[in-house]
């Protein structure tokens, strides 16, 4: 027995490193879902139960394949071993957001920040949790303390520009989206939040440049090609939005219901594209201003039940008129 513990332990470093390896491929990013990552950790933690750390890193793995209950319960395991470490804190409230409870998501944020001031992603998440709920003022401030903790840090950058975006400050929102890809040229996130932009902007051509180099910088992501689609169709280049559709079709399970309701829409599923929109705003209702303004949504503009879920809309389309969705 003594042999076989031995064993254990001299095996489960190799194997807690191997599991960061997996979801870190690059370490200056936020980590990915990998197959083989919460069944590494699992090991793991049977084999260094009393590890809090072994706890906190299983419980990313959970989160990233989706399986938020059983990550909550790891990372709650984590703060039981030792409650003053604030990354698992930070992970229920990722967990929490995830989940559309805000309240307890920013509790937790709140903690991390507490054990940990200086962290400047913990400052990030509160902000993301703040601009979900709308409350855009304080989202900005957090946002804006991030970015004083860790000037090189895209991520506030890029939460600055869905804030701005969503208030109407089109050029601050640029000007966000903009620092970000400087700071992470390889991050196609901003690259889709400046398509958006020049979208409500009504400049459509320098809406599909964006788009179409953040699909080439990530090209599994639906919601972006479902972006794409949008520009192109507002273009009148409708056989190509209908491939970029197909394609987004394969992958759009993937995404929220926010990005799932605006590829129901753009395919004329008006009934799914209300459900799916009215379960994203329950869930984030600081996206009701985004919608009102989405491009990828106008084709709902004109029924009672989407001005019930999101008030006035306004967006008023500027630029090529979009041709109907293919019947």
């Amino acid at each position: 027995v003594l042999i076989r513990l031995g064993f254990r332990h001299r095996m489960a470093g190799p194997l807690y490193n191997l599991a960061g390896v997996l979801m870190w491929p690059d370490p200056t990013r936020s980590p990915v879902y990998h197959p083989d990552a919460v069944r590494v950790m699992e090991r793991v933690a049977t084999w260094l139960p009393q590890e809090p750390a072994v706890w906190y890193r299983l419980g990313v793995a959970l989160a990233e394949a989706g399986q938020k209950d059983e990550a909550m319960a790891a990372y709650q395991r984590a703060v039981e071993l030792d409650p003053k470490l604030a990354p698992p804190w930070n992970g229920l409230g990722n967990v929490y957001s995830d989940l559309g409870q805000y309240e307890e998501a920013m509790a937790a944020y709140r903690r991390a920040i507490e054990l940990d001031p200086k962290e400047a992603g913990f400052w990030n998440n509160l902000g993301n949790a703040y601009s979900d709920l709308g409350r855009h003022e304080e989202a900005i401030e957090a946002y804006r303390q991030a970015i004083k903790l860790d000037p090189k840090l895209a991520a506030p950058w890029n939460g600055l520009g869905n804030v701005y975006r969503a208030i109407g400050q089109h050029e601050e929102a640029m000007a966000a989206y903009r620092r970000a890809i400087e700071l992470d040229p390889k991050d196609a996130y901003p690259w889709n939040g400046l398509g958006i932009v020049h979208a409500l902007r009504g400049e459509w051509e320098r809406a599909l440049d964006a788009h179409r180099r953040a699909v080439e910088l990530e090209p599994e992501d639906g919601a972006y090609r479902v972006s794409l689609a949008s520009a192109l169709r507002a273009l009148g280049q409708e056989e190509e939005a209908q491939a970029e559709l197909e394609r987004a079709r394969l992958r759009i399970e993937r995404e929220d219901e926010y990005s799932r309701a605006c590829f129901a829409a753009l395919c004329g599923e008006t009934e799914e594209a209300l459900r799916l929109l009215e379960a994203a705003l329950q869930k984030r209702p600081g996206l009701r201003l985004r919608a009102r303004q989405d491009p990828d949504l106008r084709s709902l503009h004109g029924e009672p039940r989407f001005r019930e879920l999101v008030g006035e809309t306004g967006y008023e389309h500027r630029g090529p008129k979009p041709r109907p969705p293919a019947g």
